[in-house]
């Protein structure tokens, strides 16, 4: 920001060496504080992260509960109600997505979860509620989503930047 004698003014962040990443809020306008201006510091920042992993299980049951009444809508004779579920339940993943990243989880890591976790569970549901088979190739191929879920989230570290 340019002062009006065209000097550079610098906030007390730039000035304590800072990035400009860390000034910068959670969201639209600003819904929550940046990490420096919590009280709690790194232990509020962690409390954000694990309100948006929560915020993030609500976006997969909104999701697989969509999904699973897409084959409830199916076919020539199906009512109509269960295509009011699919959308809602797909308006409300969507919203719960958005405010998982808005409380801080990585993009990459919300969405391979939220993908993964999604598919294992309609996987699942496919073969206890509506009796779909699943091949060995099929069960090995959930093994493995699972297994690349836990390694992103194992691997990625969490790192607060100060």
């Amino acid at each position: 920001m340019r002062s009006e004698s065209g000097t550079a003014r610098r906030s007390a962040s730039d000035r304590a060496g800072r990035s400009a990443f860390t000034r910068v809020g959670y969201g639209v306008a600003d819904s929550a504080p940046p990490v420096e201006q919590t009280a709690g510091g790194v232990g509020a920042r962690h409390g954000e992260i694990v309100i948006g992993y929560l915020f993030l299980a609500l976006a997969i049951v909104g999701e697989v509960v969509a999904t699973s009444f897409l084959k409830v809508a199916s076919g020539p004779s199906a009512p109509w109600w269960p295509y009011i579920v699919v959308v809602v339940g797909y308006v409300f993943a969507f919203a719960m997505l958005a405010q998982t990243l808005g409380h801080g989880v990585p993009l990459g890591i919300a969405y391979a979860i939220w993908a993964g976790v999604g598919v294992v569970l309609v996987a699942v549901i496919s073969r206890l509620v509506f009796h779909e088979t699943l091949s060995l190739v099929q069960l090995g191929g959930i093994v493995l989503v699972i297994g690349g879920v836990t390694m992103l989230e194992l691997g990625g570290g969490h790192r607060v930047e100060s």
